[in-house]
């Protein structure tokens, strides 16, 4: 019996070009400080409100800065000591 066949892969468009990205952040410290700010507004919001949404957001963004704290200092990062929150 013969198998049928089939062609391993979909042909790409000979047009296709990987589309070009810009970063949102050129530091790391940038984004520490974006995602420290967005937690005292959260911090604001939840003793406005008393919304347990807002503290289960506000837990998370604090372990997102702790992680890239981290990922700072294991790289070496820039005037690690001269940032001050």
């Amino acid at each position: 019996m013969n198998k049928p066949c089939y062609p391993p892969t979909t042909p790409l468009l000979l047009c296709y070009e990987e589309p070009s990205m810009d970063p949102t952040y050129l530091f790391i410290e940038e984004l520490i400080m974006d995602l420290w700010n967005h937690c005292m507004n959260l911090e604001f919001e939840y003793y406005r409100t008393q919304d347990k949404d807002v503290l289960i957001e506000f837990s998370y963004c604090i372990g997102l800065i702790h992680y890239w704290e981290e990922v700072m200092l294991s790289i070496g990062g820039r005037n690690v000591f001269g940032i001050h929150f």
